[in-house]
């Protein structure tokens, strides 16, 4: 008999082989092709539908002894129902219930989980748990301008840090700015309007002689700004 499998292991294996890293999600959705999206397209979303699938196949050896978790789907709503009675918000019931979802979609072409997680409302999210000010060890001064870059353009963290100077598109019929996003999140490209605010900073950048150049120092922001404020 061999060695049982952890839960990590084998969420791992399945969600492992359906990442589809340097394929187009939108092409495989295009009705003309015959490809349907079993895949997971981000390293990045690969390794949290990992971790929650874990957390899901871990439950199920806890509370019914199934060690199989490609047997646990039966214990699905068992799972959902826990965590809402644990008080887990609705947006985090769908999260859990779309990454096990995927899990055995990588398995069972076409498969859906039946269960009402609730209507999701944007009154009660909140995108930062903490301030900026109680962030430890973050300079706000040494960062003004990533930040102020942030708030005129509502870029992710990400994508600010591969944007470049030639990314910025002055609209000479307005007198406006934008910024074109080359790879946003699931790999879309975007046109993100500047805040009029802001115009005066990004005329700044805009008529900098800098072309093909990195507008945001990506070693800086790596640590001190990226990981302490992606909650």
């Amino acid at each position: 008999m061999g060695k049982k499998k952890s839960m990590h292991y084998q969420a791992a294996l399945v969600l492992g082989a359906a990442t589809c890293t340097g394929r187009s999600k939108f092409a495989d959705k295009n009705p003309s092709n015959n490809n349907h999206p079993y895949g997971v397209y981000s390293v990045g979303t690969r390794d949290n539908y990992i971790a929650d699938v874990d957390r899901f196949g871990r439950f199920c050896e806890k509370t019914f002894g199934e060690t199989d978790l490609t047997k646990c789907f039966i214990y699905i709503p068992a799972y959902l129902d826990y965590l809402k009675v644990k008080g887990r918000a609705v947006t985090t019931l769908h999260k859990y219930k779309f990454a096990i979802q995927k899990y055995y979609d990588a398995i069972f072409h076409g498969y859906k989980v039946d269960y009402d997680t609730g209507k999701r409302t944007r009154t009660k999210i909140t995108k930062n748990r903490t301030s900026i000010s109680e962030v430890p060890d973050f300079d706000e001064k040494k960062h003004e301008f990533a930040l102020n870059f942030g708030k005129a353009t509502g870029l992710r963290v990400s994508e600010m840090k591969t944007l470049r100077y030639n990314d910025i598109i002055y609209n000479q019929a307005d007198d406006s700015f934008s910024v074109f996003v080359f790879k946003g999140k699931g790999g879309k490209q975007r046109i993100s309007p500047v805040l009029p605010e802001y115009y005066s900073m990004f005329r700044k950048i805009y008529y900098s002689v800098f072309i093909n150049r990195n507008i945001i120092n990506r070693s800086t922001l790596r640590f001190q700004f990226s990981k302490r404020l992606q909650h």
